[in-house]
C-alpha cells in the first residue's frame, strides 16, 4: 500500500510506530540519502545552543538540474516547542512517503526540517519530569531549570514584543532577550531567506489543536488575502476529512482568533518578511491525558492524513501561482502587440475567454495522489 511506511530491508529504523529520538533521526535520514542519493539530501541548516546539529532533508529530483532547480518548493518544519513530539513524527512519514511515492517530486520539492528545537526535544525525552517542556535549554543565566529557556516561535521579530509573548524568563512563552537571539530560530530564519524566492508554500507542524491556521498570529486583524489563504487551507482540511473518512474535521482561519494572540511566529514571519503567501501553522490531532502524547497506534493514521493535507494544499498553491505567471506571460504579450510586434507564435487564443495563453507557461502538476 502507497500510504504504508518503507521496509526495515530499507531503512533500519521504523520511524512511524513511536517517537524517534534525536539520534534515531539522524541515523534515518542519513540512509535516506545513502539509499537514495538521486532524491535525497541533507542541508545542515545551523548549530543549536548545546551544539547539535539542526537537520532539513532536501527532497528533489536531480538536485543538480536547472529543472530541479526552477521547481517550486514547499517548506516544513516541526517540533519548533520541544513537547510536541507528534509533529516530527509526522514530518517523518511525510518524508518517507515523499521517497517511496518520488514521482510527487516531478514538479515540486519538498524541504524538510523535522526538529527545529532540538535541545528541547531531547531535554523532554530524556527527562520524564519535564515531558511537557516548551522552549529551547538556553540557560538565561540561571541555575533554576524553570528560568531557562526560550519560545523559539515568540523568538521571530514580526510582533516581537507584543501581546502575546513574554518578558518573563520563567514563563512558557518566554520571547527571549532581542529577535532572532537563538540559534535555532535564527538558523530557520537563514534557510527561509534563502528559498523564500521559490517557496509557495510553509506550514509549520504542531501540535495539538486540530486546524489549519493562517496569519496574522500577533494581531486578530484580518489579512488582506485571507480568502486566498482560506481556500488553500480548505483543501487540506477536506484532504483529512476524506482520508479519515469524516472522523476528523479541522479548524481553519486566522491563528489570533481561533487559539490565541501569539507574537513573534515563524509564519507571521514567513508571509511578513518573505512574501511567502501560503504561509500555515498546522495543528496536529490532540490524544492521551495531556494531548501531546497519541497512542501508538495513531500515529501512522494522523501522518498520512496530514501528508495528504499537505499534498493538497501544495497543488492548490502551484495551480494559483502558475496561473499568475500565465496571466503575467500574457499581460507582457499584450504590451508586444501594442508595440507593433508579436514574436511569441505559440500563443493561440482561448476559445472561451478570446485572450491569447502562452504555451510556454507550465500546466497544473498532476495530483500527486489520487
Amino acid at each position: 500500500m502507497a500510504n504504508k511506511p518503507c521496509s526495515r530491508k530499507k531503512c533500519s529504523y521504523y520511524p512511524f510506530v513511536d517517537f524517534p529520538t534525536y539520534l534515531e533521526i539522524k541515523i534515518y535520514l542519513g540512509e535516506i540519502c545513502r539509499t537514495y542519493p538521486h532524491l535525497a539530501e541533507i542541508e545542515i541548516i545551523g548549530i543549536t545552543t548545546q551544539m547539535a546539529e539542526i537537520y532539513m532533508i532536501k527532497l528533489q529530483k536531480d538536485a543538480c538540474s536547472s529543472k530541479s532547480k526552477a521547481r517550486d518548493i514547499v517548506f516544513v518544519d516541526a517540533t519548533i516547542h520541544a513537547r510536541e513530539w507528534l509533529s516530527t513524527s509526522t514530518a517523518m512519514y511525510l518524508i518517507n512517503y515523499i521517497i517511496l511515492n518520488h514521482h510527487i517530486l516531478d514538479h515540486i520539492n519538498y524541504y524538510i526540517v523535522p526538529c527545529v528545537n532540538v535541545d528541547g526535544y531531547i531535554f523532554s525525552m530524556e527527562n520524564k519530569c519535564y515531558r511537557l517542556w516548551r522552549k529551547n535549554r538556553t540557560l538565561n543565566c540561571s541555575s533554576d531549570v524553570t528560568l531557562q529557556g526560550v519560545d523559539l516561535n515568540r523568538n521571530f521579530p514580526i510582533g516581537f514584543s507584543l501581546p502575546g509573548s513574554s518578558d518573563d524568563p520563567g514563563s512558557f512563552n518566554y520571547r527571549g532577550e532581542e529577535p532572532l537571539s537563538e540559534p535555532a530560530s535564527k538558523a530557520m530564519s537563514f534557510a527561509i531567506n534563502k528559498y523564500c524566492k521559490k517557496i509557495i508554500l510553509y506550514i509549520s507542524l504542531h501540535c495539538y489543536g486540530n486546524a489549519i491556521l493562517y496569519p496574522w498570529s500577533f494581531t486578530k486583524a484580518p489579512i488582506p488575502d485571507c480568502q486566498d489563504l482560506f481556500e488553500c487551507a480548505m483543501h487540506g482540511r477536506n484532504a483529512i476529512c476524506k482520508h479519515s473518512e469524516g472522523k476528523r474535521k479541522m479548524r481553519v482561519g486566522n491563528a489570533a482568533k481561533i487559539m490565541n494572540l501569539a507574537a513573534g511566529t515563524s509564519t507571521d514571519y514567513a508571509r511578513y518578511v518573505h512574501g511567502i503567501k501560503f504561509s500555515y501553522i498546522f495543528e496536529l490531532q490532540g490524544y492521551g491525558t495531556s494531548g501531546f502524547t497519541p497512542h501508538k497506534k495513531h500515529i501512522p493514521s494522523i501522518g498520512f492524513e496530514t501528508t495528504m493535507a499537505i499534498f493538497a494544499m501544495a497543488r492548490h498553491a502551484q495551480v494559483y501561482y502558475q496561473r499568475r505567471r500565465c496571466k503575467k506571460v500574457t499581460a507582457d504579450i499584450i504590451i508586444d502587440e501594442n508595440d507593433g510586434e508579436d514574436e511569441n507564435d505559440d500563443c493561440k487564443p482561448c476559445p472561451k475567454k478570446k485572450k491569447k495563453t502562452c504555451s510556454s507557461c507550465p500546466p497544473p502538476s498532476k495530483e500527486a495522489v489520487e
